[in-house]
Order: C-alpha cells, then structure tokens, then sequence
C-alpha cells in the first residue's frame, strides 16, 4: 500500500531503520499496550470532571465538559492554579493504574520488547501516561527489566508533555543514546511532533485506519500498521 509520500508497511525500509537504531523509545499507550481499553478514557473524564466540580464549584468549558480525553481536562486544571491541576494528575494517575491492571496488550508489543532487548541495544518509554501506571504495567507483565528508562509523566505540569520534547530527551540521557541513533515508535501527531523536536526518527503506528492518512502527510521516517512488522534486525 502506497501513497505520493510514504510507503506503508515497507519492510525494506522499515528493516533499514530497525538496523540503524541503536535506542528504541516506544510510546506506551498503543505501541505497547491499549491502556484504556478495560477502563475507558470517557469514564476516567466523567470522574475526573465530577471531581473537579465538586471539589472547586467550576464551571466548565463546553469543550472541557464534552470531552472524552482526560488529558484534554488536565490541561485545562492547569490554567485554574496548582491546586486544581496537581488535584486533577493524582486523580488521572489514580485512574490510570487501575486502566493499566486491565490494559489489553498490542498485538506483538510484547514480542518485540524481548527480542530487542536480547539484542542488548537500549530501549525506552516515553509516554505521557503516569510512570507509576507504566511501571505497573510492566511489573504485571513481567517486562520491567527489558527496559533501560522509562521517562513518563511524573510531574503536574501538562506542558511538559509530548509535543514538548522533554520525555524523549531525559530517555536519550538516562541510555546515553544520541538523537541521531534513536528510534520513536508512536501512534499519535504529538509523539511525531516530539520526535522531530528531539531530532530522533520516528515509526508512525497507525493502529487506526485515519492515522495513516495523517502520517502520509507528514515528516516521518516509516509508517506501520502492524507492531509485528517491527522485528529487531542486526545493528549497522
């Protein structure tokens, strides 16, 4: 499958990235796992908003009450003060480490992990899911030691997140991996925005078939639709 800027599931270059990778940074929420698949991200936003409005009386945006993305909402405690927001992250972590109890794992997330760590290249999380969750996750699935960093949300502040480049940077730091020898596997525009941010290449996974479009179009190194095609080839 082809389009005017990028192939689609082209193994050769896809195996040619794999290749030169030296550090592979993966996204967790999709790439790795469906955190919100047993505890759906509408439900975590209905309690997060009930809370909010209880504990502060506010009333809220139409976007914000709308909203089916928690992250949506805790940008916008954000702009309340420190109170709120902080309030709003330890709630959303709360809920997120339930979600990461039930998550569903990505078709060939796990295979791939393994397979790349037994190559003994660095391999990385950034996610702006909470670490606590992440690494809950991953002590459930028996995958914590695969991993050489995790850098995820820790912090209160919502602008520290992806698109900021901020996570990738810690993750390149904490494996000592340069920018150049790093591979971003992510399935959303701010992980992409990141990347190029940090200067690392970037594996679009298109886990949705709207995705692809959106990747086509953009500055990316590859696009898959498949976690499975990325199987860890000899370094360069």
């Amino acid at each position: 499958m082809t389009n005017d800027r990028i192939s689609i599931n082209d193994q050769i270059k896809i195996a040619e990235i794999m290749t030169d990778t030296k550090c592979l940074l993966l996204d967790f929420d999709g790439p790795i796992c469906s955190i919100f698949s047993g505890f759906p991200a509408s439900s975590i936003s209905d309690q997060i908003r009930e809370s909010l409005t209880r504990e502060f009386h506010i009333r809220l945006p139409t976007e914000v009450a709308s909203t089916d993305d928690p992250f949506e909402i805790l940008k916008f405690s954000s702009t309340l003060g420190e109170i709120e927001v902080r309030h709003t992250e330890s709630l959303l972590t709360e809920c997120e480490i339930k979600a990461s109890e039930i998550a569903k794992a990505t078709t060939g997330a796990h295979s791939l992990i393994s397979s790349w760590h037994k190559t003994g290249r660095k391999l990385a999380i950034v996610s702006n899911n909470s670490e606590r969750a992440v690494r809950h996750y991953l002590e459930i699935h028996n995958l914590t030691d695969k991993f050489n960093a995790i850098a995820a949300r820790t912090m209160y502040d919502p602008s520290l997140l992806k698109p900021n480049p901020g996570l990738i940077i810690s993750a390149l730091r904490s494996t000592r991996s340069s920018a150049s020898s790093a591979t971003l596997v992510g399935d959303s525009i701010t992980d992409l925005e990141a990347a190029l941010a940090a200067k690392t290449r970037f594996i679009g996974y298109a886990n949705k078939s709207w995705k692809v479009g959106i990747f086509s179009r953009m500055n990316l190194s590859a696009i898959t639709t498949s976690m499975t095609s990325l199987q860890p080839q000899p370094p360069s």
